[in-house]
């Protein structure tokens, strides 16, 4: 008797199973040839980001070899051109190069050039800040001191990845612009600081102590 019973649970069983095959059959196939068309998509996607990367890598290389042959304004161009229709990490490396080259002759360019980057919220952050620590370098000794200290105000926080930096230029705009008082307050924090790389740590303490000295 229990084997019938057996046999009876199990048929039921089936004709659940075949009535639930019925009704979501379609969708679970669906799902599956969305899934495969998916991974196929991305696939593809890499490959095609993987040669993309690599054209541009090649295009970046050879303005750079333009750039070293001092043919600025031709190499300007081709980094322009890159960082028009090139990928992300390209696009603001590109920028960047394009920035220095035309620096050489026209600073205020240059500027403009290294702005458009640090405002470019599709680019990475570290290059972006780069961008607003490259402006302000070219600034420092041609715009007047508050100005370069506003543009290095967002750049001298802890997560800022180009801090010590931006605060050693902090402290050589504020000699310029006569507060001694602050810049010596601005250097003695970078050498008192282990984290801050030994070169600018050496810079600021030599520059620290001419400014004691002539107190």
């Amino acid at each position: 008797m229990a084997d019938v019973f057996r046999e009876v649970d199990e048929e039921v069983k089936r004709e659940q199973y075949l009535k639930l095959a019925k009704r979501f059959g379609p969708y679970l196939i669906a799902a599956a040839v969305a899934l495969v068309v998916a991974t196929g998509a991305v696939v593809g996607w890499r490959d095609y980001q993987k040669r993309t990367r690599e054209a541009d890598g090649a295009r970046f290389a050879a303005a750079i070899e333009v750039l070293a042959k001092g043919e600025r304004a031709k190499a300007a161009d081709a980094f322009a051109d890159l960082a028009k229709d090139g990928s992300t990490g390209y696009r603001a490396l590109a920028g960047l190069q394009r920035a220095a080259a035309v620096g050489a002759t026209d600073a205020k360019q240059a500027v403009e050039i290294y702005d458009g980057i640090a405002k470019d919220s599709s680019l990475p952050e570290l290059l972006r800040s780069l961008a607003a620590l490259r402006a302000a370098m070219l600034q420092a000794d041609s715009v007047d001191a508050k100005d370069v200290l506003a543009r290095l105000e967002p750049l001298l926080g802890e997560t800022s990845p180009w801090r010590f930096l931006a605060r050693e230029l902090k402290a050589v705009v504020e000699i310029r612009g006569g507060n001694d008082k602050a810049a010596i307050e601005t250097l003695k924090g970078l050498v008192d600081n282990p984290q801050a790389p030994s070169g600018i740590r050496g810079r600021a303490a030599q520059l620290l102590a001419a400014l004691e000295a002539g107190k």
